[in-house]
């Protein structure tokens, strides 16, 4: 379910609908939406969707990496992580030539080093590594600063800034709308950077988001910490412990103020047949994990392969 930003999703269709090479800025205070509009964009379209960590930016190339090779279904025996930004941005040059490709980073910041980094790697790549494909570039940032400077800036990413969006809170209505039709007794909020679920603890309930975003990791808090990905209203998490009785295997972090439905073991079979999309997300958001895994497992076993 997705209600509101309808205007904002209409016009980044019409954007992706041209030809060439677009960088799109999106900036707006945290949990007002933005990750959400974005990752509603990207369904069903050939996007690669990073959100950078200010808390373990040593991981961002590294997790970025991955993503770029399992997008690319890649799983050669080259080392783990491309050694610089610059290296990753001309990989997906060459590996999107005739194609529209779609790069979201999302939670950038100038106030954190680690994130930034990106960027004044992007000033040389939007000018030599991209320029000429079909890539659509979305930044997007809750550090106003960030997205002023970047607007009125006279640098080589600024002047190629094709479109700006900036984001404003959720109106209420909308909110309300949202919570229509939710048995209210069974829902949970979390506030922002709440841990909802850990890794390695057994969940005997199962998590449907009804409205905000949370951000999912393997390892989290170690220095081997990587993102997963994000989750907005309507994804679910928390299915393999529910289904397999097993610790779970990745720790869920509210990114925002959260609200979501808890589905109890009891409750799973009625969840599914009231709306057999609810079955599609829990599969769907399965085989993601389960191809995460494969990439990463694959990746490290080029990298003790290398050092024989």
């Amino acid at each position: 379910m997705f209600i509101g930003r309808e205007k904002e999703l209409e016009y980044l269709d019409r954007i992706h609908k041209q030809s060439g090479f677009h960088v799109v800025l999106i900036g707006g205070k945290k949990g007002v939406g933005k990750t959400t509009l974005l990752e509603e964009f990207c369904k069903r379209k050939d996007s690669i969707f990073f959100i950078g960590s200010e808390r373990n930016g040593r991981m961002n190339l590294s997790n970025f990496s991955i993503m770029i090779r399992s997008h690319f279904n890649d799983i050669d025996r080259t080392p783990f992580s491309f050694p610089f930004w610059k290296s990753a941005l001309e990989y997906i040059s060459q590996k999107s030539k005739g194609k529209r490709v779609i790069i979201v980073l999302d939670n950038l910041s100038s106030r954190n080093e680690k994130v930034f980094t990106i960027i004044k790697y992007l000033q040389h790549a939007v000018e030599q590594e991209l320029l000429n494909n079909n890539i659509m570039l979305i930044l997007s940032t809750n550090d106003i600063n960030f997205y002023n400077n970047i607007l009125i800036g006279d640098d080589a990413l600024s002047r190629r800034i094709y479109a700006s969006i900036f984001i404003n809170t959720v109106p209420e209505e909308d909110v309300q709308k949202l919570l229509m039709n939710t048995d209210k007794a069974k829902m949970l909020r979390f506030s922002e950077d709440e841990i909802v679920l850990r890794e390695g603890e057994i969940n005997n309930d199962m998590y449907k988001i009804i409205s905000g975003h949370a951000v999912y990791y393997f390892n989290y808090g170690t220095d081997k910490e990587l993102v997963i990905g994000g989750l907005r209203d309507g994804n679910t998490f928390g299915e393999y412990s529910l289904l397999t009785g097993k610790p779970g295997i990745y720790t869920v972090v509210a990114f925002s103020e959260l609200l979501v439905l808890r589905i109890s073991r009891t409750e799973l079979e009625r969840f599914i047949t009231i709306n057999a999309s609810n079955f599609t997300e829990i599969m769907h958001n399965m085989a993601k994990i389960l191809n995460v895994m494969k990439v990463g497992m694959d990746m490290l076993s080029g990298d003790q392969t290398s050092t024989k």
